[in-house]
């Protein structure tokens, strides 16, 4: 062999090193693997169980044929075969308990203690009970898979109190199950999906009592259901997202209080209403947000019978109606109602006879507009034209009245103005017929006045010192009595008097308490007034110390409906509407000016006592 050059000589010795040095660890490696083999557990079984089925066919295919196929073990002859495959058993036995068997008797059988989120728990499988910390109480007993709480199992607080028991799955409560309150009673018995209640299942109580039974989807009332109150059904019928809806009826003991709507909790749609004392129908309607509203009949608590049938809004007579004594059945009235109070044109009827008084227009319960008034037990007529505030004030220039009781527009009587200056012509004490709702103040006689109080030096109506006195103080100021208004936490009585210029609301609460006098006409009260603008209240009472958003109220809208009257006008106002409240401050007293919507007009003056 020829070397041309030194590096030729080292790549040979190279590769003749590479090749000695495979020869000689030949044997090491290949003892190795078969080492390998010999103690691979997979290979070992494979070796054993291809031995087992060779003596199988063996055993199967004869006994032994001579002495050669026994040994001799003490006095007895052992087959070969036997003990070959006793010897394999104990082999494979072993083998087949830790792969097959011990799992099983390992899961249902055997119970591992592990701390939560320990990592013993990555990965494990079995029975185990999960302690807080080393030592610690209890959490959780039954299976985990894979290192997840799932299976069967039962949930402890840390005061160890059984919190849960049933199924789960990834440590979540899915599928049947059971909550307990503290005490150990059953809080929650039915199906779980994601740890909410899904499904059928029932609420209970602490004390054990029925709580709730029925559907529920995200954990919450939905679907058909049964409410419970103190053991009792309260409401049977359907829910959505954990409220009462769609069809369903509301119990008082065994009684049905109501049957129909519902949407949001509250009653809605169509429905009927009984009264939970003697289970009568007291209304049968739609319904708004748990308030009569749209069309519907209203009856009588005490005796069942109809008291009205029409038009409601918010809870009050609203729209097209006819309203019913409760004990006769005979009409009362029939037309037009607004914040439950005539409006509108209408007729009203004798209570006792059931004939008609008064046919024409009305204002918020006045007789307001062209109207007839007659003699219910005669049917002639006994006044008729124009009215306002109750009060007929214009004569219909006609020789004589249309039977069907429809006026001509009546001309407007001499000196009859906006402000009320006290140049209008005061209608006769005979002009005003029986039947009229809530007649206003009856004019003083000739020369007579009505306020006899405290006046500026202008000679006007003082409020601010009227406001100073007591309620009964106040009424003693004047002569005439006043219209009373009974509300559900206060009573309004009314002054007023075109020809004085007086129109003034006395408010007092339940206890008769003076709260304050309302000034609605166009009388000055330390140079304001109302129908004046923010820019003309504050010139005359200076900046407002506050304003503040408020609702106009029943109080402030029997006093705004008399400054409608007063100066012939309409507002689309209601008790419910938003207002805005400014507060003075001035040397003469504590004055507030309501305004409503966008307008800048004042509509009311407020005085406080």
């Amino acid at each position: 062999m020829r070397f041309t050059n030194e590096t030729g000589l080292i790549q040979v010795l190279k590769y003749s090193s590479q090749r000695l040095t495979r020869i000689l660890t030949v044997p090491v490696t290949n003892g190795y693997r078969k080492v390998r083999r010999a103690l691979n557990p997979n290979g070992f079984t494979t070796r054993v169980m291809a031995d087992v089925r060779t003596g199988s066919k063996e055993l199967i295919n004869g006994k032994p044929q001579s002495l050669k196929d026994y040994f001799l073990f003490g006095n007895y002859y052992i087959a070969k075969k036997l003990a070959f495959i006793i010897a394999v058993l104990i082999l494979v036995l072993p083998v087949l308990y830790l792969k097959f068997l011990h799992p099983v008797i390992r899961s249902n059988f055997l119970t591992a203690t592990m701390v939560v989120n320990s990592a013993e728990m990555v990965g494990y499988s079995g029975k185990v009970q999960l302690l807080s910390n080393s030592g610690g109480p209890v959490l959780y007993r039954g299976p985990l898979a894979d290192g997840r709480i799932t299976g069967q199992g039962k949930l402890y607080d840390y005061e160890g109190n059984l919190a849960y028991q049933g199924a789960f799955l990834m440590e979540q409560y899915e599928g049947s199950g059971q909550t307990f309150w503290p005490g150990g009673k059953t809080r929650y018995a039915g199906s779980f999906a994601g740890n909410r209640y899904e499904g059928r299942g029932t609420l209970y109580n602490e004390d054990g009592s029925l709580l709730y039974e029925g559907s529920f989807a995200a954990g919450l009332y939905d679907g058909e259901g049964i409410l419970y109150q103190n053991g009792s059904v309260l409401y049977r019928g359907g829910f959505k997202a954990g409220q009462m809806a769609g069809e369903g009826k509301l119990y008082s003991g065994s009684l049905v209080v109501y049957e129909g709507g519902f949407a949001a909790g509250a009653f809605g749609g169509a429905g009927r209403e009984y009264d939970p004392v003697a289970g009568r129908l007291i209304y049968d309607g739609a319904y708004v947000a748990g308030k009569y509203e749209g069309q519907g009949r209203q009856f009588d608590a005490a005796s069942g019978m109809l008291t009205y049938e029409g038009g409601f809004y918010q809870g009050s007579y609203e729209g097209a109606g006819k309203s019913y004594d409760p004990q006769t059945q005979l009409p009362l009235y029939e037309g037009g109602f607004r914040a439950g109070r005539h409006d509108g044109e209408g007729v009203e009827y004798d209570p006792a006879l059931g004939a008609v008084i008064y046919r024409g227009g009305f204002l918020l319960g006045f007789y307001h507009g062209a109207g007839i008034q007659y003699d219910p037990a005669t049917g002639f007529v006994t006044a008729a034209g124009q009215y306002r505030n109750g009060q007929l004030v214009v004569l219909p220039e006609v020789d004589s009245l249309p039977e069907d009781g429809v006026l001509p527009p009546a001309a407007a009587a001499e000196g009859d103005n906006e402000g009320g200056s006290g140049e209008e012509e005061k209608p006769s004490q005979e002009s005003a017929g029986p039947g009229q709702a809530q007649p206003e103040n009856p004019p003083a006689e000739s020369g007579g006045r009505i306020y006899q109080g405290p006046k500026t030096a202008a000679g006007g109506i003082d409020y601010t010192a009227l406001a100073k006195m007591t309620a009964a103080q106040m009424q003693a100021q004047f002569s005439a009595q006043p219209n009373s208004w009974s509300l559900s936490d206060s009573n309004v009585l009314i002054y007023a008097d075109q020809t004085e210029g007086i129109g003034l609301a006395l408010r007092t609460d339940s206890s008769g308490k003076a709260v304050s006098l309302d000034v609605w006409n166009d009388a000055a009260v330390a140079g304001a007034k109302a129908g004046s603008s923010r820019a003309q209240l504050n010139a005359a009472l200076g900046a407002p110390a506050d304003a503040v958003q408020e609702i106009m109220g029943e109080g402030r809208m029997i006093s705004i409906s008399q400054s409608n009257r007063y100066f012939g006008r309409l507002t689309n106002l209601s008790p419910e509407s938003k207002v805005t409240v400014y507060t003075y401050q001035t040397g003469a007293g504590t004055i507030r000016a309501v305004f409503a919507g966008s307008t800048d007009q004042c509509l009311l003056l407020e005085i406080l006592p």
